[in-house]
């Protein structure tokens, strides 16, 4: 049985499970984009460096079973640093940038090259940061940088040496989503996966979970 429960105070919300999971209780926050959707956060974030899940494949198919959760997403950030390298209007950016891999919408694909989800805001701060202090560039809105084509390393820093295996990628920018953090980008899942155990060696049941996005009938 998987119960919901919200202090009235501060809109806590704590799943608890009578079963299979004694005494674990996980954080949930609302979502400020919709009173039916919610953000699972784990009581103690882990490093990013650690292989133990907090949020464990066993408590998402627990969460899954609930009739009144219609849809779990699921997000984890790579363990290594990233990088990427894109082109806007001439001017040439290479930069790290943390991954994440989450459960995305199906989206029709490039071949070869993996598609990049942005949060919408890092328009906004590019045009603010770079263009207005660049006479004679144009801003750019969202629609402008859609299918932008970029270089990206996995397991490469631009500051700092790393000694680790490096995988090179193609992307493009497909969307921008709201569930995508300011400092960041998002890829798929399953392609997620597969380039951290490329990579890292991490594998599939050893993957810690930041968040879940759940979708549900109502929070009250």
């Amino acid at each position: 049985v998987l119960t919901i429960t919200i202090a009235t105070s501060a809109l806590f919300i704590f799943l608890s499970f009578s079963k299979g999971v004694e005494g674990m209780a996980i954080p949930f926050f609302t979502d400020r984009s919709s009173p039916t959707s919610l953000i699972v956060s784990p009581q103690q974030k882990p490093s990013i460096f650690e292989k133990r899940t907090l949020i464990t494949n066993e408590i998402i198919e627990t969460i899954k079973k609930n009739e009144s959760i219609k849809e779990v997403k699921r997000r984890f950030v790579f363990p290594f640093p990233s990088s990427l390298r894109v082109s806007f209007f001439g001017f040439s950016f290479e930069t790290d940038v943390p991954f994440f891999g989450y459960d995305t919408e199906k989206t029709k694909t490039k071949a070869q090259y993996i598609p990049v989800y942005l949060s919408p805001f890092l328009v906004d701060i590019f045009n603010s940061s770079i263009i207005e202090s660049t006479p004679g560039v144009p801003k750019v809105s969202p629609e402008d940088v859609l299918e932008k084509e970029m270089d990206i390393s996995f397991g490469k820093s631009t500051f700092i040496y790393t000694n680790q295996n490096i995988q090179e990628e193609k992307g493009y920018i497909a969307d921008f989503l709201p569930e995508a953090p300011l400092i960041g980008a998002i890829i798929p899942y399953e392609t997620a996966v597969r380039i951290l155990e490329d990579v890292s060696g991490i594998k599939p049941s050893e993957i810690v979970h930041q968040n879940l996005f759940l979708e549900v009938d109502t929070v009250s």
